[in-house]
């Protein structure tokens, strides 16, 4: 179950289908980095949590973080959301796409 949580933690659409702990490390990674459903939590706990435990410049720093591994392993980006990190902040990035594996398929049409 700790490993399908790690894995599945950016799918959208599978992991809030799994079992509560799964679902929970998704929606909890979900909010907490990208505000996803923020909105649903009461406001003075957010407010506390982030006075807590300030972001620190994380929007920079994750992305520094991301484009860091699409560099070292780019063909792990493909078709995931990690080739758009890689189009968007890494100068020349290519990552196949649905045509163009589709088209360098084997198979005659």
């Amino acid at each position: 179950m700790i490993w399908d949580a790690i894995a599945l933690h950016t799918s959208l659409g599978i992991a809030d289908r799994k079992q509560p702990e799964i679902a929970l490390v998704h929606l909890g990674a979900s909010a907490d980095v990208l505000g996803m459903r923020i909105a649903d939590l009461p406001s003075e706990i957010v407010e506390q949590v982030v006075a807590t435990y300030p972001r620190l410049s994380f929007n920079l720093a994750m992305t520094e973080l991301l484009v860091l591994q699409v560099k070292r392993k780019p063909q792990m980006a493909a078709f995931t959301w990690l080739a758009e990190v890689g189009r968007s902040c890494i100068h020349g990035f290519v990552s196949p796409n649905w045509n163009d594996m589709l088209n360098s398929s084997p198979f005659a049409e």
